[in-house]
């Protein structure tokens, strides 16, 4: 399978909420409708192309050899040198197949380039993950957004001299 892993062009980044409605449909249907209504608004269209236009922020997309919109992840470059993956999320159908590895990846090297020395990913779900292409898992924040323990996870891109 061929996968292109790239930052949206700006006509791509109008097909990016349908990403979005999928992700909460899918990963996170145990949220309630007011808070799965709030994840939404947050990754609006507006939000996606402000965030598409600040040059602090990253957005990458996996796409199919169609061309087709298959994962999504969402940065942003700290000015104390650490990056965070805010979002990231894969069509469930696309899952297994290294992509949401190759767009952590991609952002790794771009969060290097850029000076960062460290990425944070914080996460309620897919831990596991994480751990396993070797984030450490620095700690857990109890009853956070919404009420749910979300894991912070993190990864030395550079040892700081």
């Amino acid at each position: 399978m061929r996968i292109t892993i790239k930052e949206p062009g700006m006509f791509d980044v109008f097909k990016l909420p349908r990403i979005f409605y999928k992700a909460v449909d899918k990963d996170y249907a145990f949220y309630n409708k007011k808070v799965q209504k709030i994840i939404l608004d947050r990754n609006s269209l507006w939000h996606l192309l402000a965030a598409k236009l600040n040059k602090d922020r990253i957005i990458l997309t996996g796409c199919n050899r169609e061309g087709n919109i298959i994962g999504v992840l969402l940065g942003a470059l700290n000015l104390d040198g650490v990056g965070t993956v805010n979002w990231l999320f894969v069509l469930p159908e696309y899952r297994k197949k290294g992509i949401a590895r190759k767009m952590l990846s991609k952002v790794e090297k771009d969060f290097l380039k850029r000076g960062c020395h460290k990425l944070v990913v914080t996460s309620e779900i897919a831990s596991e993950f994480y751990r396993k292409i070797g984030y450490e898992r620095e700690g857990l924040l109890k009853n956070h957004w919404w009420g749910k323990n979300f894991y912070i996870f993190s990864k030395v891109l550079k040892k700081r001299s």
